[in-house]
């Protein structure tokens, strides 16, 4: 049975980009993956993560990334289509592309069968079997395999990013105090913000009240 986890890495940056993976194996695999040191990709060291996506394409059958821009991100949010309904069309463009027989996806909703539902309006196969959970990433190896994925590819992105301009903006997690420190001294500055996310707002009220003064 082909069996496919979904994840997710940038939920919640303020900036760079949504990366969503989709890790398909063999059921048969999941133990396999454990033994490997598979799991949740924040209980992993950056070095452990890296030295895993590279192993991982030897013992799956396929995968597919999607990378969402701030740039995307802020278009989409601007029409209404708020976070978890982004996420939900882009795990269905996921399960469409790699056609699993099954899916196990870590969900973003307090409503699992609302966001469940969400998805299947996007699927070639709306009757496709899905076991959407909290904590999938911790719970299902599948999972944690897409969690590696999509954080690898999130941080190689901001690291391009910081490359591209010549800055260090941190992780792009308010909770990082270099992060916090860049979107007050720069966030008018790049266009590498989420501007409708409420720390970019705020900041940018701040300056536009000091313009009317």
């Amino acid at each position: 049975m082909k069996l496919l986890g979904i994840d997710e890495a940038g939920r919640g940056p303020v900036l760079g980009p949504f990366v969503m993976a989709g890790v398909m194996i063999d059921a048969k695999t999941q133990s396999f993956l454990k033994e490997l040191g598979v799991r949740d990709s924040k209980d992993l060291s950056r070095k452990k993560r890296e030295a895993l996506y590279k192993e991982l394409p030897r013992h799956i059958i396929s995968h597919d990334v999607a990378i969402v821009t701030n740039t995307e991100l802020d278009e989409m949010m601007a029409k209404g289509i708020n976070l978890n309904m982004i996420e939900a069309r882009t795990t269905a463009k996921i399960i469409n592309t790699l056609n699993p027989d099954s899916v196990i996806l870590d969900c973003p909703s307090a409503n699992i069968s609302g966001y469940v539902n969400e998805i299947r309006r996007h699927l070639k196969n709306p009757k496709m079997k899905i076991t959407a959970e909290f904590k999938a990433d911790v719970n299902y190896p599948v999972v944690g395999a897409a969690s590696i994925f999509a954080k690898v590819i999130r941080d190689n992105e901001v690291d391009k990013i910081k490359e591209k301009y010549g800055i260090n903006c941190g992780s792009g997690y308010m909770a990082d105090p270099v992060t916090d420190k860049f979107l007050d001294d720069n966030f008018d500055k790049y266009p590498i913000f989420r501007t409708m996310w409420m720390p970019w707002k705020k900041r940018n009220a701040k300056k536009e009240q000091r313009t009317l003064f």
